[in-house]
């Protein structure tokens, strides 16, 4: 079974996080956090995420030592950084047959650029930012970098840039302490949490990197449970497999891309892992991790053409199973797999129902429902919407979920037959105003983008083709970018897409008044307005392939076209 690049992004992450179940005798969650050698590092952070529960977090003792407590055995998901050394991301599972978890973890160390040549600083000074006032250092003969810094409180908290892989900053070499960065935020498989602290006094300071202070370290994590954690530790090697096949799947791309072949065209052979993997729960005993294994399966892109394993899912795992709190980015996707897979509308219905009754979790509950609610605004089930749509919002209004449905609300602003909404922005092109009033009589696309945003580059081939076969019918095209800086757009369109259309950004980004009135909850969001302002269509009907057709559907109709 092969799949391409865009449809594997899903399955690369699916861990844990979410807890529940009656209330019992507390759980104790503990253990030691190290560096590669074994050894307590400079600075650490450890944190525990759950549904129900307040996130604990703080670092650990002079030894790595740190514990937790919660009230509910459920799914968890502990966080685990070091200076220099990897973020590790593990699920734990507190099922209630042990009062005591226990794990040490060895962390990896940081991927570092190889060669060094362009290092640069970044703190307080300039807000921590890689695009504006940052100070580049200068390489020294005995191999070191060193800049002066400019300081007027009497610390300095700075990162640099161009020392580890993947364009993520790192602390530096030099400091009088590490702390935590509050305002970034904890990234898997790299060091990005710390910042280096210099006391300064208020005066100018010399700071110097030397890359031989790095740790360095072949050796993946380690992470090993304490006696009678059999089941929580199962659980942590069926994920940290999945994550070494999503680097596979990661390095093969990177070659194919190295090797200058076209991306798009980018195949993966996962048949040997999923043969491997449903093999792997065949052998399983242990109820809860083939559980577990069952779920996972359908993480793994084209799984979901195995119908006999999805129909045991409704069959074999419990709707009330702490398995569907234990899927990082909530039951939604795997359901979806599941569903397509099973093609047994009833059975599903039957356990969905079950699941709304039965399941403790509520993000569990709200995630069936919002499914729900997905499939019958696709079906044109108007009043499965609203009663979907109604008891989401009534009974789990503060879920993800419920944000994500305001996008399909049965009373929403943006949708077909009603006005644009008012807006004022200004072209990036020539500073000239862009309003409604000023586009009425054309029929014009307004597409909310962003350039760190892949679907929405994912969509440029197809917006450039629409505007140069429909432009001379007067269709116009006004792109808005939900980008830090103007800079970044401009950036962007010298490069492979010119977008030789009207182009504007707004600077409040999502929260601001243009987004919100366009009820812009993700990226990309296009919308088509016809020439008297009245939203012609939106969303799935102009994504890919169907604008084309939306666009000869439209101006068919206005030329008399039938």
């Amino acid at each position: 079974m092969k799949l391409g690049t865009v449809s594997v992004l899903f399955w690369i992450l699916s861990c844990t996080a979410l807890a529940f179940f009656a209330d019992a005798e507390p759980i104790q969650i503990r253990g030691q956090l190290l560096g590669f050698d074994g050894k307590p590092m400079a600075a650490s952070h450890v944190a525990l995420h759950g549904s129900g529960i307040k996130s604990q977090k703080g670092a650990a003792d002079r030894e790595g030592r740190f514990s937790f407590s919660v009230e509910k055995e459920g799914g968890y998901w502990l966080w685990l950084a070091g200076v220099h050394h990897k973020t590790l991301l593990i699920p734990i599972l507190a099922d209630g047959n042990q009062k005591m978890i226990d794990v040490t973890v060895r962390l990896a160390t940081a991927d570092y650029v190889v060669p060094l040549e362009k290092v640069y600083v970044i703190g307080d000074f300039n807000k921590f930012s890689t695009k504006s006032g940052s100070i580049e250092m200068q390489k020294q003969s005995d191999g070191t970098f060193a800049a002066t810094v400019e300081s007027q409180s009497d610390t300095l908290r700075y990162q640099l840039s161009g020392v580890q892989t993947g364009d993520f900053p790192i602390c530096g070499t030099q400091a009088d302490s590490f702390e935590p960065n509050k305002e970034n935020p904890l990234i898997a498989d790299h060091s990005f949490l710390f910042d280096s602290v210099i006391k300064t006094g208020g005066k100018p300071v010399r700071i110097v990197f030397d890359p031989k202070k790095l740790p360095r370290s072949q050796a993946d994590a380690d992470i090993r449970f304490g006696e009678g954690n059999t089941t929580a530790a199962k659980i942590v090697l069926v994920d940290r497999e999945l994550r070494k096949r999503a680097d596979r799947y990661q390095q093969a791309a990177k070659a194919y891309v190295a090797a200058g072949k076209d991306p798009s065209k980018f195949q993966y052979d996962f048949s040997d892992e999923l043969h491997a993997h449903e093999q792997q729960i065949e052998n399983e005993h242990d109820p809860l991790v083939k559980q577990y294994l069952m779920l996972r399966y359908f993480n793994f892109p084209t799984s979901d053409t195995n119908s006999a394993l999805a129909q045991r899912v409704f069959k074999e795992i419990p709707p009330a199973a702490l398995v569907w709190s234990m899927l990082w980015a909530g039951p939604v996707n795997v359901l979806n797999a599941v569903s397509k897979a099973a093609n047994a509308p009833e059975a599903e219905e039957m356990y969905r129902q079950q699941v709304l009754a039965t399941h403790p979790d509520a993000d569990v509950r709200a995630a069936f429902l919002y499914s729900a609610l997905r499939k019958a605004h696709s079906r044109g089930e108007a009043d499965k919407v609203g009663r979907y749509y109604t008891h989401l919002m009534d009974e789990f209004s503060t879920t993800q979920y419920a944000r994500m449905a305001k996008e399909i609300a049965p009373n929403r602003n943006v949708m077909k037959g009603k006005p644009v909404p008012d807006f004022k922005l200004i072209s990036l092109d020539d500073s000239s105003e862009i309003t409604p009033e000023k586009l009425k009589g054309s029929v014009y696309l307004i597409d909310f983008w962003a350039v760190w945003c892949g679907p929405c580059v994912g969509e440029m081939k197809f917006l450039h083709n629409a505007y140069e076969k429909y432009r001379a019918t007067g269709f116009k095209i006004l792109s808005v970018s939900i980008d830090d800086t103007a800079e970044d757009v401009a950036k962007f369109r010298q490069s492979k897409w010119p977008m030789p259309w009207i182009n504007a950004r707004v600077e409040d980004g999502f929260g601001g008044n243009v987004a919100t009135s366009f009820e812009v909850l993700g990226l990309p969001k296009p919308i088509l307005v016809g020439r008297d302002g009245q939203i012609i269509a939106s969303e799935g009907e102009l994504r890919g392939e169907k604008l084309l057709e939306t666009l000869a559907r439209v101006i068919g109709e206005i030329r008399g076209i039938k």
